[in-house]
């Protein structure tokens, strides 16, 4: 092939792709003339590492090399099996000096592109670099062939080729052109063609071949390996090294999702982690629970240590990867506070040598308003009619007839101005025809509800030199929620590390985090009358006037009170959130030092010190102009009919609220670091101490008669008693003034890890750790916990014995440790709350909030974890299985106590109680089609896990009422599962219509006495109201720069709760449900139907009954469309134009919807109570330079 048609090649190519890209030229012009002004040329390669080691693994090497450098290793597992130990002492050498002495004795070589390091095979006989093929000339017996090898897909020589006669030694490695020539012994032969990351070819050497050959190599499917780093927080080692288990998610997966909020991006990308909304929960947990009545939060770490900020200050753009830290010998480490997993999130930094790298990004989210038809609400007409039974049944009598004039709804208003004869007939009814019309769901969409939008923006640069690394990042967003409320965050970090001498690091970081936020129009639900969501509302007039709602007083009562002297009473809900807001404002500092000297090779020292302090301001105000002031001012007026002077007991003016928290946290650590390999054995260690304080701090005042033009404030009478205005009592107000609280914790920590490997084939962990601290006991065995791991794996694919082409990977771990819980709210001492002065005495009072419990200590958890990692030939398929099993021990309970000790209860917590849990994790990793054109791999995740009760004191004789639940919370049962649903047992309606239990193994009505059954014979357990089985199915497409990636989660084997219909909240709180049209009205309605016959008077143990029944259970399974997220990538040709790296334009549509659920009521499990969660759609640049 002549030099001219390859060229002529390369120049049709360019100009197909330039015509294909035409358009993204255009939009890149502006950028592109801006780059081009300023005449800077990409900067050259000037990385200079200092490494000192002695016999260590070549793996170390990779990992300094990795920090250090922005470059890359990349490699088969199977070239690292005979991979020799190395020792180099070198101090700011070019890299390809260092790799030239890692590389002198191994039996692979390497290859540079970009800045990845690329390890390849060893050939024996390499062809002169640039050598032409006619200056080698053969023996007449031998055949000579000559060609070169080109990328399919960009006609770009390959340089290190191996060019191969088939079944034999004799090789050629191609020269920088990509050429090659070589000899082979006779003329009817195969030459195979291979280079790494593309398909290998086989050519038929016969008479029919004319030379040069022109040999295009498709690129091949599968990723190449990378050196992955599990960082613990503690430290940083390979995964290959690792006995624990671990889950890592790395930047290209988070940036899958574009939510501000970091943790919520590992919704259905990590595994085991499950994000499950419960009353008492956590809003998410790693391997379900650890304990009963602890704290169940995940331990969530930034940059080596404990974040005790507020997690959505984390600008999610800052984050380089997640590693989720699963068992005793991963998170132990971390001590008292790993037993509910450990999230170690580790930001982006600049490395040594490394040339400026800019960082850019912008998106712009919308979500969509909340469905509120979604809501089981009743109809207004149905509503209404209701009302209309219970007006004449004389339910509204009382409040009809009360002296303090409660608000009715419009409708019994109608009802009564009729019976007064206010109204005609004819009246009534186009009033009631016209109130059932209105669905206040409609006014709520029309006047409050909005679509939310997002802004974020960053910018990160960052680099290095021989001595400094360097980092500079800031992060800017704002937009509006649904309910226009704004919100705002301001994110600035540095990250810097010097070299001033050999072997001394010193590190120094800041984060400065500013956020705000502010309060915007009412929610459903939150305007009421008389404390009554009336589903029939206006809120405007034809002409979009606000009217006015009886909040709290009957109209005719407001009209008239005061004969106009006190403030309008009136409530108008399209203007109280103007004048009744609150505003929540947010500063964190965070700046860490650090320092690492090694002191012989193989030893070092590392210091750290970090100092974080959020302070928190939150502010309410209600100014005059807000029905909640002029309500309260109106109320404690005492008017003087004769004079027409009033006295405020409530000084006129607004009333504002402050409260200012801050969170005040230091920490240091010191530890020594050992790594050293003898031969066969390699150790490494670290051993250290580390002191950590936490200080909290909340300050209130509240005030009255608030003028925010003069800054004034009005004292309120606490000592003499108001007559209320309405009601006629006489109250003794509250005067607002100041609170304070505070609260310190302290720790000290004493720890160490080792490793000890041998053979690269056996590892063994351990690890320890013992936590003091000032909460607990007066017994030094108390203060201290002793925690504590081990581990152990096995590479089975390094054995020689071991020679399975199809399975190259195999290794089994095993691991079993302790870790623990700390609840930071009890103490071993008794605690006594000051509240301020008593209202009648006006004399400073307290309470006691804890009661001396010398006996308490710490939380611990046990785990056993089993697991196999494997890879299939070629990376087809690989992935990893793990069981587990833990048992939470010396948890929180309570235990009886004599009732003679005076206390007022019965029972003292103390650590009495167990819990157990068992699971398994499953991910896999497919490589489904791969070559140059398109590419579909999958990522399955499936996670197992089911915690119960093992001990618990439950008392005696304890009703059936106190068991049954909505599985919003732990019902700590021996036996059954901790968030366990149970029911009463109902086999239906009778022929009354009432829903029928079991008494005595009878059907029964006597619902009091099903309620206080003891034997629980009568229950029904439908097991476990959290999904037993979830995880996701992440298909990634790429097609040429087109790469789009679909997410579907699932949650597997659990049950909820629906929502009812009660007809005692329905007569006495307005809350209505749809399922009212299915209730029971004829004889025979019982064999279609479920929903008890409305009865008046209403029986509330028969609604509650009813509720809590099993026929209101569900089962939660669920597949989910989580997100779909589509990027594009701009050709390397244009980007090398535009003096770009990357360039990426992206689209994110996420929370699509339910693709199927088990229930066939169309209720989403993951909020049965509450609004489906809204879809939300962003578009975005991503772009390096």
């Amino acid at each position: 092939m002549k030099e001219t048609t390859l060229q002529l090649c390369r120049v049709k190519a360019f100009f197909c792709l330039k015509q294909r890209y035409a358009i993204l030229l255009l939009l890149l012009g502006i950028l592109k003339m801006a780059q081009a002004q300023a005449g800077t040329n990409p900067p050259q390669d000037s990385s200079l590492l200092t490494i000192n080691l002695f016999n260590a693994p070549l793996e170390k090497a990779f990992a300094i090399i990795k920090q250090q450098t922005p470059y890359r290793i990349i490699y088969d597992n199977s070239l690292l099996k005979n991979a020799n130990p190395v020792t180099v002492n070198v101090n700011k050498e070019p890299l390809q000096k260092v790799l030239s002495l890692l590389f002198r004795s191994q039996p692979f070589d390497y290859r540079i592109i970009e800045q990845s390091i690329i390890l390849t095979p060893k050939n024996s006989k390499p062809v002169t670099p640039g050598k032409e093929a006619s200056n080698v000339i053969a023996p007449a017996s031998d055949t000579l062939i000559t060609g070169v090898v080109l990328a399919d897909s960009s006609l770009m020589p390959l340089a290190g080729a191996t060019v191969q006669l088939k079944g034999s030694k004799i090789s050629v490695i191609t020269g920088n052109n990509g050429k090659f020539s070589i000899r082979i012994p006779q003329s009817d032969a195969t030459l195979v063609i291979s280079y790494i990351g593309y398909s290998t070819k086989n050519i038929p050497v016969n008479g029919n071949l004319q030379f040069p050959l022109n040999v295009l190599l498709k690129e091949m499917p599968k990723e190449m390996e990378e050196v992955i780093i599990m960082n613990t927080g503690y430290e940083a080692l390979p995964k290959e090294r690792a006995t624990g288990s671990f889950a890592q998610v790395d930047n290209k997966l988070l940036n899958q999702q574009v939510g501000v909020n970091i943790i919520d991006r590992l919704k259905g990308v990590a595994s085991s982690v499950l994000f499950e909304k419960k009353n008492d929960g956590p809003s998410f947990t790693i391997r379900g629970l650890s304990t009963i009545n602890g704290p169940k939060e995940p331990l969530i770490i930034l940059d080596n240590y404990p974040y005790e900020g507020d997690i959505n200050n984390i600008n999610p753009n800052d984050i380089e990867n997640i590693t989720i830290l699963k068992d005793a010998a991963a998170a132990s480490i971390w001590g008292t506070r790993a037993g509910n997993g450990v999230v170690v999130i580790t930001t982006k930094k600049g490395k040594f040598n490394q040339p400026l790298k800019v960082e850019f990004n912008t998106n712009f989210i919308v979500t969509q308003k909340p469905d509120l038809f979604y809501l089981p609400l009743m109809s207004s007409p149905e509503y209404i009619d209701v009302e209309q039974m219970l007006f004449n049944n004389g339910f509204y009598n009382s409040q009809i007839n009360s002296p303090y004039h409660s608000a009715l709804s419009p409708a019994v208003e109608v009802f009564l101005k009729k019976r007064q004869g206010i109204f005609s007939e004819q009246e009534a009814l186009s009033k009631l025809s016209d109130l059932k019309s209105v669905d206040i769901r409609n006014e709520y969409k029309k006047y409050f509800y909005r679509n939310a939008m997002n802004q974020q923006y960053a910018l990160n640069l960052r680099g290095g030199n021989d001595n400094i690394t360097y980092l500079l990042s800031g992060g800017y967003d704002r937009g509006v929620s649904n309910l226009d409320a704004p919100h705002s965050r301001i994110n600035l970090r540095s990250e810097n590390t010097y070299r001033p001498v050999k072997g001394l690091l010193l590190n120094f970081g800041l984060l400065y985090t500013n956020s705000s936020s502010k309060s915007g129009k009412p929610g459903y639900g939150d305007v009421t009358i008389g404390a009554k969501p009336i589903p029939y509302l206006s809120f405007a007039d034809a002409t979009g006037n606000p009217l006015a709602i009886a909040k709290t007083y009957r109209q005719s009562f407001i009209d008239t009170a005061g004969g106009g002297k006190l403030l309008d009473w009136n409530y108008y809900p399209l203007e109280e959130y103007k004048y009744n807001t609150s505003e929540t404002s947010l500063t964190d500092l965070l700046g860490k030092l650090g320092l690492n000297y090694r002191i012989i090779p193989g030893i070092d020292i590392d210091i750290k010190y970090q100092y974080q302090k959020q302070q928190t301001t939150a502010t309410t105000l209600a100014s005059l102009q807000s029905y909640y002031t002029r309500d309260l001012i109106n109320t404690y007026s005492e008017l003087n009919y004769s004079t027409g002077n009033i006295k405020y007991g409530i000084p006129l003016g607004g009333i504002l609220g402050k409260s200012i928290s801050t969170v005040e946290a230091q920490n240091i650590r010191g530890q020594i670091n050992f790594n050293r390999k003898f031969g066969n054995h390699e150790v490494t260690s670290l051993i250290g101490s580390e002191i950590r304080q936490i200080k909290t701090n909340t300050d209130h005042l509240s005030a009255f008669g608030y003028d925010p033009d003069i800054l004034t404030t009005e004292i309120v009478d606490a000592a003499n008693p108001y007559r209320n205005f309405v009601t006629g009592s006489y109250d003794y107000l509250n005067s607002g003034g100041v609170s304070f609280s505070a609260k310190t914790n302290r720790f000290v920590s004493f720890f160490g890890n080792t490793s000890y490997i041998f053979k690269e084939r056996y590892i063994l962990t351990g690890s320890v750790r013992k936590d003091a601290s000032n909460l607990f006991g007066k017994a030094t065995n108390d203060k201290w916990t002793p925690l504590w791991s081990v581990g152990a794996r096995w590479n089975i694919s390094n054995e020689p014995f071991f020679k399975c082409k199809l399975l190259p990977e195999l290794k089994l771990r095993a691991t079993y440790g302790y870790s623990g819980n700390v609840d930071q709210s009890k103490s071993a001492v008794t605690v006594m709350a000051f509240s301020g002065n008593a209202d009648y005495t006006n004399l400073p009072y307290g309470v006691v909030t804890q009661y001396r419990n010398s006996e308490l200590r710490w939380e611990r958890v046990g785990m056993f974890n089993l697991g196999v990692d494997f890879s299939l030939r070629n990376k087809v398929l690989s992935g990893s299985l793990e069981y587990y099993r833990k048992k939470g021990v010396d948890l929180f309970g309570p235990s009886p106590i004599d009732y003679t000790a005076g206390l007022g209860y019965f029972s003292i917590i103390k650590n009495v109680a167990d819990m157990k849990a068992s699971g398994f994790d499953l991910s896999l990793i497919s490589n489904n089609i791969s070559n140059h054109i398109f590419r579909w791999s999958t990522n399955f995740l499936l996670s197992y896990n089911l915690a119960k009760t093992d001990k618990y004191y439950l008392g005696t004789g304890i009703s059936s009422s106190s068991f049954v639940n909505s599985g919003n919370s732990i019902t700590p049962i021996p036996g059954q599962p901790l968030y366990t649903l149970i029911s009463y047992q109902s086999p239906g309606l009778n022929t009354q219509g009432n829903p029928q239990g079991m008494l005595n193994k009878q059907l029964s009505t006597d619902y009091y006495a099903i309620a206080n059954d003891t034997s629980r014979s009568n229950l029904s357990y439908s097991g476990t109201s959290v999904p037993k089985c979830f995880g996701s199915i992440i298909n990634n497409f790429s097609w040429q720069g087109l790469s789009v990636s679909i997410n579907i989660s699932y949650k597997l084997s659990y049950y909820f709760r629906r929502p009812f219909l009660s007809y005692d909240r329905l007569f006495n709180n307005g809350i209505g449900h749809r399922e009212f049209t299915d209730c029971w009205k004829h004889t025979g309605d019982e064999l279609i139907t479920n929903v008890p016959a409305l009865v008046y008077p209403n029986n509330s143990q028969r609604d509650i009954f009813y509720g809590m029944s099993q026929v209101t259970v569900e089962k939660g399974d669920h597949i989910r469309l989580q997100y779909i997220n589509v990027s594009y990538n701009l050709p390397e040709n244009i980007l090398k134009k535009c003096r770009l790296k990357d360039f990426q334009l992206y689209l994110n549509a996420s929370n699509i919807g339910i693709l199927w659920r088990a229930n066939k009521k169309d209720i989403d499990p993951d909020l049965p109570n509450g609004l489906p969660l809204q879809k939300s759609y962003a578009v975005g640049i991503r772009s390096n330079f």
